[in-house]
């Protein structure tokens, strides 16, 4: 059963790191998603170093980006980025440009179920 489908309850992280990020490794995809049942995630943490851009990316089979649905936010903070689900799968994608990242620290988590 694919990550996310069923059973995720609030609270439950979805994806998370706390390795700084480098250009070399760069660009980090979460695995999909399955967003069945949830209407809202949480995106928490903090960035420092070099540029890095941090997208939700939606899916409608789970394999294939819908650009359409993306969206890019700053750099999320402790309180948190509330992001809606667009569709049937989500995942975090982090890109690090211009020097490498001295702080990639981020928690994707259910916040809310439909």
């Amino acid at each position: 059963m694919p990550f996310g489908a069923m059973g995720t309850r609030v609270g439950d992280v979805l994806f998370s790191t706390s390795t700084a990020l480098t250009q070399a490794a760069s660009p980090l995809n979460s695995p999909w998603i399955s967003t069945e049942g949830l209407s809202k995630i949480l995106l928490q943490g903090a960035v420092a170093g070099g540029t890095t851009t941090i997208k939700l990316q939606a899916s409608f089979d789970g394999i294939n980006p819908d650009t359409d649905l993306e969206q890019t936010f700053a750099a999320p903070t402790a309180a948190g980025v509330t992001l809606d689900t667009a569709a049937q799968w989500v995942r975090i994608n982090i890109v690090q440009t211009v020097a490498d990242a001295t702080k990639t620290k981020l928690v994707f988590k259910a916040l809310a179920r439909t």
